[in-house]
């Protein structure tokens, strides 16, 4: 979904920790996907930043 301001929302919930890149469904842009969740998660962001590893 492209928001009025240009953006794209999935791409937004990827950068802000709040989605997950999933193979459950054909995405062109799966890759570019799962290297935003990546991202987010290394950042600590969104749900990330409430999950600690040991």
């Amino acid at each position: 979904m492209i928001l009025e301001s240009g953006e794209c929302l999935n791409e937004l919930l990827l950068l802000n920790g709040y989605a997950k890149a999933s193979r459950d469904y054909y995405c062109s842009k799966l890759v570019e996907y799962q290297l935003m969740n990546r991202t987010a998660q290394l950042n600590k962001v969104g749900l990330y930043a409430r999950i600690s590893h040991s």
